[in-house]
């Protein structure tokens, strides 16, 4: 099991900053499997308001990743390279609408999406819905995930109301 010891005070002399740190070290000197993230030493760049798909889902990864299950990481790390193969790194996450979403229910049922080259299988609506089941759970992540300034990562979830199988 790891942990992770996240410090999200801007002022370097907080006491809960102070206490992060200690319980991180303490961890450490457990031999427990322990990383820190301190939000304070995160560009600004980060938490800029146009974030883009691949923005969010690499915060989200290098964030929550370390506590997911290996499986599971595999498995958003998939979905996330399909959703980015479809739309592009680059798309500003509220940007997402439901013809975005239709192109790609389309291209995962057709089998011109899919996960391995070659392959040109497509795949059942169950699937599909999975899919976009885990990228809600990286959107809402980003709803609820503060910036420095307080204010959350994403102002809603663009996947809120757009349907799919």
């Amino acid at each position: 099991m790891g942990y992770m010891v996240i410090s999200s005070s801007l002022n370097p002399d907080s006491k809960s900053r102070l206490l992060a740190r200690a319980a991180f070290h303490t961890l450490q000197n457990m031999g427990a499997s322990v990383q820190w993230l301190d939000l304070a030493e995160r560009s600004e760049a980060e938490w800029r308001p146009d974030l883009t798909l691949g923005h969010v889902v690499d915060l989200y990864m290098r964030e929550k990743g370390p506590l997911l299950s290996p499986r599971w990481r595999q498995q958003i790390e998939t979905q996330a390279q399909l959703f980015r193969e479809a739309w592009g790194r680059d798309l500003p996450v509220m940007a997402i609408d439901q013809t975005l979403v239709d192109n790609y229910v389309d291209s995962r049922r057709t089998g011109r999406l899919t996960p391995t080259k070659g392959r040109t299988r497509g795949v059942r609506d169950g699937t599909i819905n999975a899919e976009f089941r885990s990228l809600k759970v990286v959107f809402n992540w980003g709803r609820k995930r503060r910036r420095p300034n307080g204010r959350p990562l994403l102002t809603g979830n663009p996947l809120d109301g757009l349907t799919w199988p």
